[in-house]
């Protein structure tokens, strides 16, 4: 379990029609929140490898954090320090998404 508080908020969409841009996180528990006016395909939280490669972050109970919901869902997770983005794979249209850290 990670134990620690980071009350910063990361932008990783606002208003996008396609995967959102790398963002830093400090790593710690977080908020995620998601909305968008359309999705017709499969949002994706993901962490940059050491080695460069995109992989889908899991939560507790190794459930993948990815969701297909239209309008918006929230899920809370922890996250180790990295690179993340919000991947979109389909048709998404007024994409928003952002960590918020638990203070």
């Amino acid at each position: 379990m990670i134990n620690r508080c980071d009350d910063g908020v990361y932008e990783l969409a606002r208003n996008l029609n396609r995967s959102g841009p790398p963002v830093f996180v400090a790593g710690g528990e977080y908020t995620l929140f998601i909305d968008s006016t359309s999705n017709n395909g499969t949002l994706s939280l993901q962490q940059q490898s050491p080695s460069g490669v995109w992989i889908d972050c899991q939560s507790v109970g190794l459930q993948f954090v990815r969701t297909t919901a239209y309008s918006a869902c929230m899920l809370g997770v922890e996250l180790s320090k990295g690179l993340y983005r919000l991947q979109a794979d389909g048709l998404v249209v007024g994409l928003n998404a952002y960590l918020v850290g638990a203070s």
